[in-house]
């Protein structure tokens, strides 16, 4: 029973025994007997309105009935996502290539970029292009903005677009370059199957080159300490010929400084032994390290 029907009770009864007093005993006494038993009479009649139509506590029976309303539960705090892998180029990790993307192709060793420029001795002569590093200056002398010049596409064969590109994949790069008023230079990366010269099967694009010659493997650099499977643009990998050469020790896409080029044309690529050299590091003998840039736009 709530506390407040109690004390009602006790001071109804109180009451009833200062009634039952004033009733027998006259005088200034009688007088403070009806003042008290009126006080608790109105205490009575107050305690029991509150204790039965309102109640505060978990037992009361009260019509009305006042509990604290209960506090909202606080919502969960989401999950911090995942810092991309740091490479060693200062690369965050968070910006993925995809199958799709346009990107440039960097020689880490001489920061040179892979570009078409020239003719090609590869038979039939007069259908192919060298890949070679083009110089700054015939990249500006060539309008290479307009003409989009070192820009390739990556595609593949399996997946679709958009996918993210993996270590391990096979991928084709197509030139999305534009040559006006020469042979156009919009086929996939591959190289030279009848004539190897002094660099080995030189980089190409052309339209009679076989459609093996231009699968690439895609592999993690030795410099490269991440351990996320998912390529990153800035950094370094290696690209492997999927059909020509030996796998996994001669396909390498490679720089070639001893390699033969046309003017503002720079270094020649081929493919063959691994080397990691880099400019100003001594006798340059080439580089098979590279990195895909991502273009701003």
């Amino acid at each position: 029973m709530d506390i407040f029907l109690i004390l009602a009770i006790v001071f109804f009864f109180i009451f009833l025994i200062l009634l039952i007093a004033w009733i027998f005993i006259d005088g200034p006494y009688g007088v403070w007997l009806l003042i008290f038993f009126l006080l608790f009479l109105f205490l009575a009649i107050g305690f029991f309105i509150f204790g039965f139509f309102f109640d505060t506590g978990p037992t009361g029976f009260a019509l009305i009935v006042l509990t604290p309303g209960n506090t909202g539960q606080t919502g969960n705090t989401g999950s911090t996502g995942n810092t991309g892998s740091t490479g060693p180029t200062g690369n965050t990790g968070t910006n993925f290539v995809r199958y799709g993307d346009i990107l440039m192709l960097q020689n880490i060793g001489d920061r040179g970029f892979a570009d078409f420029c020239g003719s090609s001795d590869c038979s039939p002569v007069g259908t192919n292009l060298m890949v070679t590093t083009r110089t700054d200056q015939s990249f500006n002398q060539n309008n290479g903005i307009t003409n989009r010049l070192r820009q390739w596409q990556i595609n593949s064969l399996i997946k679709p677009q958009g996918t993210i590109v993996r270590y391990g994949d096979v991928v084709q790069l197509k030139s999305i370059a534009m040559n006006p008023g020469g042979i156009s230079p919009q086929f996939n990366l591959g190289v030279c199957t009848d004539i190897s010269e002094t660099c080995g099967r030189l980089a190409l694009v052309g339209s009679n080159e076989p459609s093996n010659v231009s699968n690439w493997i895609i592999q993690r650099d030795q410099s490269n300490t991440t351990t996320n499977n998912m390529i990153s643009y800035s950094l370094p990998i290696n690209l492997l010929n999927q059909n020509i050469g030996d796998p996994g020790r001669t396909t390498f896409l490679t720089t070639c400084p001893n390699g033969t080029t046309g003017l503002g044309c720079g270094f020649a690529i081929s493919i063959g032994l691994y080397k990691n050299g880099t400019i100003g590091s001594g006798n340059y003998s080439g580089s098979s390290v590279w990195k895909f840039l991502e273009l701003l736009t």
